[in-house]
């Protein structure tokens, strides 16, 4: 029993209104709509109110002048021009034609054009020229399948095409949404997180096979919008229900030219060899250009890979989880026993097998290899110089490139149309809507109330925040500087390298190095503690602003972004070069990177000043190009090549960083796929057991734990601005998600546990408390759960409070924590409040 067509799919025949099985012309399609739409009409109406004379007159002068423009609008519409009488057409109209003793239907699927394997318009241009060009020949009947078109404007332009052609066609629609459903997989390669792999990232893989993790990476998204083999299956099911009469379905791809001559050859095969088999097999050559075609006595050699005629009886379908790119048609043509080069083609990947599983099985109607007959003519790509002999290879990495484009732009489309994301301004970390309800919540709050408490903290933050600063590179002591000499140069020593008295330099892994830890009476020597004083106080000040409406912090605020990033005698050179260098040496270390992490909370705090207007356009701009110009340098210097592919913490708080600084330099794209690709580092962070070996390891176990889960809360709770769930993410047979099988095994107040083999001093445990939150919102085997002190807690630790609010909005800035983090939180407000 055949399955019926999809719900989904739109039959037309040059109109938006016609029934899939009544199938007219264009326009009486459309008169139907209308006639429909209105009612029908009223013949006594008319005769009860006539019209005057001179209403009449002035009726036909306006119908007049409507009609001369609709049709010089026709005439000049570049989609619209009238079929060319060309020498292909007159000839073919001198001939007998062949009419052939069992019926065809040819069905043509159209889909994205793919720039650069294509030009942006050959789907247009190459349908214009089917329709002006190939001639209608007896016995064959058309079809055109729309084929999940993301470009609402070129789909449409497609339609009116067809429409004025009188063509019937199928449109098989895209939608945003359900692209937008679908993730990206990082789990079907069979080495995890092969992205952030130093091989990877070296010459170690071939281009090759980077391109196939990639195309692995995004396969379901990419078999979505391409959709290549539903859509032939699509065909071959309109070809049965829609032609009853017709004997054979040609499934071809959408530019698929079929000449005359190719017209007569194929109808005297098929009508020669159609008792002996089900499928033909119909090879195609490459048209340079479509001029080409138009000669009457083309007659090319056709040996690319083949086009398919099925008969209406016929069984076998194509793959439908193989997608564009990916041997989709090679697939049936082997099963089908088509001879080609495709024969001694490698097998297909092991992550690929899978796909294959029952579906790849002998064809059970196939009584011997396909024939081939005939011949046809693939329509100019637009891209010559892929289409000559030899350029397979060349043709693959083109296509794969020009998907990734595609996706990455859609990509964005969804987050900001189904998000409502608005690049550059859109606050990532503190969510607007929820800092706007946290403001509600406090003007009407007493003054006992959980939310009151917490911004009148902040406010004293901000209060203090104003007679302090403004903070600069340049401040650092003579005695002191990078080793380039540069005081406009970043510089700080790394903490745990240590020189000995006999001049050698030692690493001790959790003691730091004097003026290394933050505000301590050395710090001063160094820039650290200066650029954490510059974004805690600039953040309390922006996020006071928010609260009171007083000018008076924004331009404080304001005042300090231009002091450390903006004034050419203050602003620090963007780049990291000197951060935390060893003794002795020259150039800093990619571990020191991190130490700019704290750019999430500091970029939110510059958007709320930038929409009260207290930067200008030309700084807002400039300091957009720093950033732009700091992102250069993360991504090609040999530091930021190798913070990338950390396996622990570094990697990670390198992703929060580039997150959200591409987020406010207006670099979506950009943005999108480092939070997407983060969920790869999941899969060596987090072990099935909740556990982080990478951090485990270290002496301050405990301190790392946390500080790497923070990380992961940090980056979560952006993504999901834009709909990226990573609290979701990775689940088990369970249904538990990686993180929270993290927070499960790590918080101490979720489960009894040993301390881990810990050096550090005593932890401030209440560093757990924004994570039990967390844990409490996205992890539903937690959330009902007590939660338990544990024997080796320090003195006077207690379970946390119920309200957020009542939290800690300050821990240290060494814990990783943003400054007034439980203001403004996405899921906030009294729903907050949860058991203990």
């Amino acid at each position: 029993m055949r399955r019926p067509l999809s719900a989904s799919l739109q039959r037309k025949n040059g109109s938006s209104g016609a029934s899939p099985t009544n199938i007219g012309p264009a326009r009486k399609g459309w008169n139907g709509s209308i006639n429909q739409q209105n009612g029908g009409y009223d013949k006594n109406h008319r005769k009860n109110r006539q019209m005057p004379l001179f209403m009449k007159t002035l009726c036909f002068i306006f119908m007049f002048i409507l009609g001369w423009s609709m049709c010089t609008m026709f005439t000049t519409n570049r989609d619209f021009t009238t079929p060319t009488h060309n020498a292909l057409l007159t000839s073919n109209q001198d001939q007998d034609v062949t009419i052939p003793t069992h019926k065809i239907v040819l069905l043509r699927t159209i889909g994205n054009a793919l720039p650069p394997r294509h030009e942006p318009e050959q789907a247009l241009i190459n349908l214009k020229f089917i329709l002006q060009n190939e001639p209608t020949y007896p016995g064959l009947d058309k079809h055109f399948v729309l084929n999940r078109l993301t470009d609402a404007s070129v789909e449409e332009r497609l339609i009116r095409m067809l429409g004025a052609y009188d063509q019937k066609f199928t449109r098989i629609p895209f939608s945003l949404k359900d692209y937008e459903a679908i993730p990206y997989n990082f789990s079907l390669w069979p080495e995890r997180d092969i992205i952030h792999s130093k091989k990877f990232h070296t010459k170690e893989l071939t281009t090759k096979t980077t391109g196939f993790i990639e195309e692995s990476i995004s396969n379901s998204k990419g078999l979505y919008v391409t959709n290549q083999n539903e859509a032939r299956n699509t065909m071959l099911e309109i070809g049965i229900q829609e032609y009853p009469d017709t004997a054979w379905i040609m499934p071809w791809d959408g530019n698929c030219f079929l000449h005359p001559n190719a017209f007569e050859e194929l109808v005297a095969e098929v009508d020669k060899l159609n008792a002996t088999t089900k499928y033909f097999a119909i090879p195609f050559n490459r048209a340079q250009t479509n001029d080409e075609i138009l000669d009457p006595d083309y007659h090319p050699m056709a040996q690319e890979e083949p086009q398919l005629a099925f008969h209406r009886s016929a069984t076998a379908r194509f793959h439908p989880l193989l997608r564009y790119g990916r041997r989709n048609k090679v697939e049936l043509l082997r099963r089908l026993k088509v001879p080609g080069p495709w024969d001694k083609w490698s097998k297909y990947l092991k992550w690929e097998d899978k796909y294959l599983g029952p579906f790849h099985q002998p064809v059970d109607d196939l009584s011997g290899p396909s024939p081939s007959i005939g011949w046809s003519t693939r329509l100019a790509s637009g891209r010559a110089d892929l289409e000559v002999k030899g350029k397979i290879a060349a043709r693959g990495e083109s296509r794969s490139v020009s998907l990734q484009n595609l996706l990455s732009s859609l990509d964005v489309r969804a987050v900001e149309q189904i998000y409502e994301y608005e690049s550059g301004t859109t606050l990532l970390f503190y969510s607007e809507r929820a800092l706007e309800r946290d403001k509600n919540l406090y003007k009407k709050a007493g003054k006992d109330a959980p939310i009151r408490k917490a911004v009148d903290g902040l406010v004293q933050f901000g209060s203090a925040a104003t007679k302090v600063g403004p903070w600069t590179v340049t401040d650092k002591p003579a005695d002191f500087l990078a080793p380039s000499g540069n005081a406009h140069d970043y510089y700080h020593p790394a903490p745990y390298f240590w020189p000995t008295a006999d001049g050698k330099v030692v690493r001790k892994d959790g003691k730091r190095f004097p003026g290394t830890l933050l505000h301590d009476p050395l710090s001063h020597r160094f820039d650290r503690s200066r650029l954490a004083s510059m974004q805690f106080n600039t953040t309390a000040l922006a996020l006071s602003y928010f609260f009171t409406d007083d000018k008076s912090y924004a331009e404080t605020a304001a005042r300090n972004i231009r002091h450390w990033f903006l004034d050419e005698k203050t602003r620090m050179t963007p780049h990291m070069n000197f951060a935390q260098v060893i003794p002795k040496e020259k150039r800093g270390n990619s571990y020191g990177i991190i130490e700019m992490k704290d750019l999430y909370f500091l970029l939110d705090a510059v958007r709320i000043i930038e929409k009260g207007g207290f930067l200008t356009a030309l700084e807002q701009a400039d300091l957009r190009g720093w950033l732009h110009q700091y992102i250069e340098w993360l991504e090609t210097s040999k530091q930021g090549k190798k913070e990338y592919v950390a396996l622990n913490n570094h990697g990670l708080y390198y992703d929060v960083q580039m997150v959200a600084i591409a987020a406010y330099a207006n670099d979506t794209a950009r943005m999108l796929s480092y939070l997407d690709r983060a969920v790869s580092r999941m899969l060596v962070h987090v072990e099935s057991d909740g556990s982080m070996p990478h951090e485990l390891e270290r002496p301050t176990c405990e301190h790392y734990q946390m500080f790497n889960l923070q990380g992961w809360s940090t980056l979560a709770r952006m993504g999901s601005v834009v709909g990226r769930e990573m609290w979701k993410s990775l689940p088990d047979e369970k249904g538990e998600s990686g993180l929270c099988r993290a927070v499960r095994y790590a918080i101490p107040y979720f489960r009894k546990r040993d301390k881990c083999k810990s050096k550090s001093k005593a932890e401030n445990v209440e560093r757990w408390w924004p994570l039990i939150v967390d844990a409490k919102h996205h992890c539903p085997t937690l959330r009902d759960q007590g939660l338990i002190l544990q024997d080796w807690f320090p003195s006077g630790a207690a379970l946390p409070p119920s309200d957020p609010y009542d939290m800690p909005i300050m821990y240290s800035a060494h814990d990783g924590v943003a400054p007034f983090w439980n203001l403004g939180l996405p899921y906030g407000g009294e729903s907050l409040i949860f058991d203990k």
